[in-house]
């Protein structure tokens, strides 16, 4: 049997929540009756209680030198999370150096038709094949 590293080699990151100790700042009133609520449940008590937990639980706190390259996708419209998080993701990645790419899709949402559009299938080929898949 062939041994397999088992080290994540790539991350494709569709419009994900990165900071929750921004996000709410980040969002509209919509946004925060849909968040405040869904925080509450993920860190098990309110964000004001337990803001070293959602630091934990952000993903731009854990960016380190040893992180594989990021392909980042936001569309420019999406009100469920704000376009801001994957800009932070992707400074954090820059700040240490490391390969991250951010598109920005124009008039999308949140899980939007456009995601599927041959032009970004083909930018994130392009980016598969440049490390190596």
């Amino acid at each position: 049997m062939k041994n397999t590293s088992s080290s994540v080699q790539a991350c494709l990151d569709f419009y994900g929540p990165t900071n929750f100790l921004t996000i709410l700042n980040q969002s509209t009133p919509h946004g925060l009756n849909v968040r405040l609520p869904a925080l509450a449940i993920l860190l098990g008590k309110p964000l004001d209680q337990a803001t070293e937990l959602a630091k934990l639980a952000s993903p731009v706190y854990q960016v380190d030198s040893t992180d594989p390259p990021m392909f980042i996708v936001h569309g420019e419209q999406d009100i469920q999370v704000p376009v801001n998080q994957s800009i932070e993701l992707w400074s954090a990645y820059k700040s240490k150096n490391l390969k991250a790419q951010i598109e920005f899709i124009p008039n999308a949402g949140h899980s939007d038709p456009a995601y599927g559009k041959k032009e970004l299938m083909n930018k994130i080929d392009v980016f598969l094949k440049e490390i190596g898949f």
